[in-house]
C-alpha cells in the first residue's frame, strides 16, 4: 500500500515539481521506514557515505552499467 502511495506521490511531483509535492514523497518514505523498522539516522549516514564514495546526482550523471 505504501509503495503504491509513493508511486502516486512521485507522479504528482513529476507533474508539479515543488516543495509541497516533494514533502509528500518524504512523508511516505518516512512511513515506509517506520513500517519496516528502519533507523532513519542510519539510513542518512549510509546515504552520506555513498555520496562520498560514489558521488551524487547533482550533475544528473547516472551509471547505466558496469563492464567487468
Amino acid at each position: 500500500m505504501l509503495f503504491q502511495k509513493l508511486m502516486e506521490e512521485l507522479d504528482e511531483f513529476k507533474a508539479t515539481p515543488n516543495e509541497e509535492e516533494f514533502a509528500d514523497m518524504l512523508e511516505v518514505i518516512d512511513g515506509i521506514a517506520y513500517a519496516f523498522n528502519l533507523d532513519m539516522e542510519k539510513v542518512l549516514a549510509i546515504k552520506t557515505e555513498k555520496l562520498k564514495e560514489r558521488g551524487g546526482f547533482y550533475e544528473r550523471i547516472i551509471l547505466e552499467k558496469v563492464i567487468e
